[in-house]
C-alpha cells in the first residue's frame, strides 16, 4: 500500500495527470489545487481517472481541490479495492465531460468499487456526462460489497441519461448530509436523483432537493411501467434500499417522471417529504411492478409529514401494484 499526502504542507500550485487507468497506487495534489485527467477517445482501455486509489492505496486531498476528466471511461476520484482510500479534509468540484461512444463512455464523478472507499469532509460539487454523446454518467457511484462513499453536502448536476445524482449497487454504500441533485435527461434512458439496487446496497441521506427534468419522449407500457424510459427522483430496485432521515423536497417534470419508485425488494425510507410531479405517466410514489424488468413487491415507509400533488390526470399521487406491494404512512 502507498500513501500519498496532498494536505497544506504541499506548495505545488497545481498537478496534471494523464496516464492510463494501470497507474499504480495513488495520486494526489495539495491544498488549493487543480486535477485533470483528459483522453480525447471514448473506449474503456484508454480511459484516464484524474485522483486514482486502488490495491490498497491511500490519496489524502487538501483543501479547495478542482478536478475535471475527460474522455471515455474516465472518473474524477476512484478508488477501488479492499483498503483503497481517498480523503478530502475540503471542498471538492469535479467536472466530467464523457465521451463520444455511447457503449462506453462511462463518466463518473466519484467512484468506489470492489471494496474502494471515499470520504469528503468539505462540499462535493459534480457536473456529469456534460458532452451531449455522454452515455452512463452518475455523479456518485458505490458499487460491491464494502465499496463506501461518505459526504456531507453535495450538488451534483448530471446531463445524460443512463444517469444519477447517488446511486449504490451491488453491496455498496452512500452516505450523504445535506443534497441538491438535478438530473436532466436528454435522450432515451433511465435518470433517477438516487438509485439504490442489489442486496445491501444503501443509500442514506438527512435531506435536501432533488430535481428532475426529463427531456425523453419514449414511451411507458401502461399504466406506469419501464418501456425506453424509466425516471425517478429516488428509485429503489431488487433489494436496495434508501433511507431520508431529514426534510426532502423532491420537483419532477418530464414523461414518465416518478417522485419515489420501489419494486422488486426495493425500500424506500421517508421523512418529511414533499413531492411534486408534472409531467404525463408520473405517479408521486409507485410501489410494485409487474413488468419484465423489476418485478416484484416494493415497500415506502413515510414519516411525519407526507405532501403529494401531482399535474395530470394520469399521474396519480399513490400507485401500488403486486401482491406485497405495500406503503406504511
Amino acid at each position: 500500500a502507498a500513501t500519498a499526502n496532498a494536505g497544506s504542507p504541499c506548495t505545488t500550485a497545481a498537478a496534471t495527470y494523464t496516464g492510463p487507468a494501470t497507474q499504480a497506487a495513488s495520486t494526489g495534489v495539495g491544498s488549493a489545487s487543480s486535477i485533470q485527467a483528459l483522453r480525447s477517445d471514448a473506449t474503456r482501455t484508454t480511459r484516464a481517472h484524474a485522483v486514482y486509489a486502488s490495491r490498497g492505496g491511500t490519496v489524502l486531498l487538501g483543501s479547495s481541490v478542482s478536478i475535471e476528466a475527460r474522455g471515455g471511461g474516465s472518473r474524477g476520484i476512484f478508488a477501488t479495492g479492499a483498503g483503497s482510500t481517498v480523503r478530502a479534509a475540503g471542498d471538492v468540484s469535479i467536472l466530467t465531460r464523457g465521451g463520444a461512444n455511447q457503449s462506453y463512455d462511462y463518466a463518473i464523478g466519484v467512484h468506489a468499487a470492489a471494496g474502494g472507499i471515499v470520504t469528503i469532509q468539505g462540499a462535493l460539487d459534480v457536473q456529469s456526462g456534460t458532452v451531449a454523446t455522454a452515455h452512463y454518467s452518475p455523479a456518485v457511484l458505490a458499487e460491491g460489497a464494502g465499496s463506501q462513499i461518505h459526504l456531507q453536502s453535495v450538488r451534483t448536476v448530471t446531463t445524460s441519461p443512463p444517469a444519477s445524482g447517488l446511486e449504490a449497487g451491488a453491496g455498496g454504500t452512500v452516505t450523504a448530509t445535506d443534497v441538491d441533485l438535478l438530473v436532466s435527461g436528454v435522450k432515451q434512458g433511465y435518470a433517477y436523483g438516487i438509485l439504490s439496487g442489489g442486496q445491501n446496497s444503501s443509500v442514506t441521506i438527512r435531506g435536501g432537493v432533488i430535481t428532475e427534468k426529463s427531456l425523453s419522449a419514449s414511451w411507458l407500457p401502461p399504466p406506469f411501467g419501464d418501456g425506453n424510459t424509466s425516471n425517478s427522483a429516488l428509485r429503489a430496485i431488487d433489494k436496495g434500499a434508501i433511507a431520508v432521515t431529514g426534510d426532502l423536497i423532491v420537483d419532477t417534470d418530464g414523461f414518465g417522471a416518478r417522485g419515489a419508485y420501489a419494486s422488486e425488494g426495493g425500500v424506500i425510507r421517508l421523512n418529511n417529504t414533499r413531492i411534486t410531479t408534472r409531467g404525463t405517466s408520473s405517479p408521486g410514489l409507485q410501489i410494485g411492478k409487474s413488468r419484465a424488468v423489476g418485478t416484484g413487491p416494493g415497500v415506502i415507509v413515510s414519516t411525519g409529514a407526507l405532501n403529494i400533488a401531482t399535474g395530470t390526470p394520469s399521474s396519480p399521487g399513490i400507485y401500488i401494484e403486486g401482491n406485497g406491494s405495500r406503503l406504511d404512512a
